[in-house]
Order: structure tokens, then C-alpha cells, then sequence
């Protein structure tokens, strides 16, 4: 008969270290996701203009029933 060797870590341990890596991929997604929606290339997002405005007042009427 052969002797199995021992593991390394117990079954309560691997449990402990494997959550905490599982915790850390799950952190770094969900900054990963946040970075990308920083700088998200959204065609409807607005734009830095061309040219300096010249507008100094503007006039917004809002026309209820029309």
C-alpha cells in the first residue's frame, strides 16, 4: 500500500485563500469597468467646440401644448 501524501492546505484553508483572490478579481472588474466608463467614446457625449462662443444671452422658450 502507498501512503497518500499530505496536502498543502487543509480544505478550510484553501476555502479562506481562494475567497480572498476571488474577492480581489471581483474588485478589480468592477474598477476596470469604472476606468473604461470614464473614457467611454460615446458619439452622443459632448464635445469641446471648434471655436470660442459668442453668445452672451440666450433666450429658451418652452411652449407647453404645442
Amino acid at each position: 500500500m502507498s501512503i497518500l501524501p499530505q496536502s498543502l492546505y487543509s480544505r478550510r484553508e484553501l476555502l479562506k485563500k481562494s475567497a480572498v483572490g476571488f474577492g480581489n478579481l471581483a474588485l478589480l472588474s468592477m474598477l476596470n469597468d469604472e476606468a473604461q466608463a470614464a473614457k467611454s467614446n460615446d458619439p452622443l457625449a459632448p464635445k469641446e467646440p471648434h471655436f470660442t462662443p459668442r453668445a452672451k444671452r440666450v433666450i429658451f422658450l418652452f411652449m407647453k401644448g404645442g
